[in-house]
């Protein structure tokens, strides 16, 4: 599960896609390596990197990951495969399991003059999106992200309509999000 607060809708979209990424927003290019020793060597040079590490489920006793780092043993294959996804993550890939996961919104939504707030404990019930409707897309926030050009307008447009206009309709009236606080779970 994956969580973003911000003063607006499309920044706590954002940085819920971030906390899903290893809490890194947009793709760090620098993150190029391509060989399992290169990209163990960068886990272990962090705190986040270890964070990376356990999220995926990569483990290692520390004379394994001695071993490891002096490449007097490699990796199976298994766990080859958890230090690329680790690094990956490590380095903001798109969070491609984040396209397959209900999305909850907290805030003020409004669709022409229905204008209420959502997520509040106890009185309303979260605004809840299936993204997985026939037709829907994150294509153009996936793009953005990976490319480094992550504007919080662009995320609240393309959402409403890549994603949720797909799920609950277009209407006759605009989806808006004029609150001043929100609240996105994903997953």
């Amino acid at each position: 599960m994956a969580r973003g607060e911000a003063g607006s809708f499309g920044q706590a979209l954002i940085n819920a896609l971030a906390d899903a990424a290893g809490g890194t927003i947009g793709v760090l290019k620098s993150y190029s390596a391509k060989g399992w020793h290169a990209q163990i060597s960068k886990l272990t040079s962090s705190p986040r990197g270890y964070e990376a590490a356990a999220s995926v489920g990569l483990s290692a006793t520390p004379k394994t990951l001695r071993a490891w780092l002096a490449a007097e043993v490699e990796p199976t294959a298994r766990n080859q495969a958890l230090i690329a996804k680790a690094y990956a993550r490590m380095g903001g890939r798109w969070p491609a399991e984040i396209e397959r996961s209900p999305v909850s919104i907290s805030g003020v939504v409004k669709q022409g003059d229905d204008d209420r707030e959502r997520g509040v404990p106890g009185v309303s019930a979260a605004l809840l999106i299936d993204p997985t409707q026939p037709g829907a897309s994150w294509r153009q926030m996936r793009d953005a992200w990976e490319s480094g050009e992550v504007d919080a307008d662009d995320f609240e447009e393309w959402f409403i309509e890549d994603i949720l206009e797909y799920d609950l309709g277009e209407g006759s009236e605009a989806w808006e999000f004029p609150g001043a606080a929100y609240t996105v779970v994903i997953g």
